[in-house]
């Protein structure tokens, strides 16, 4: 298994476990926690504009 696949498994049981009404708050919770501790504030924000555009968003324009 890939770490990627370890991180997805992991994500997926804790949503799961979570259920429908907590996972917003825990998503909210897990990309702060990962923001702080990748240490970089303008990578951390690149992460979450590309994560956000394969979704069909675009990026914030004030950032």
């Amino acid at each position: 298994m890939t770490d990627t696949e370890t991180l997805y498994e992991a994500l997926a049981g804790h949503l799961d476990t979570l259920g429908q009404d907590a996972a917003p708050l825990f998503l909210a919770k897990v990309a702060l926690a990962m923001g702080h501790a990748l240490g970089d504030t303008g990578r951390a924000l690149a992460i979450l504009d590309d994560c956000a555009q394969d979704l069909g968003a675009q990026p914030d324009p004030a950032q």
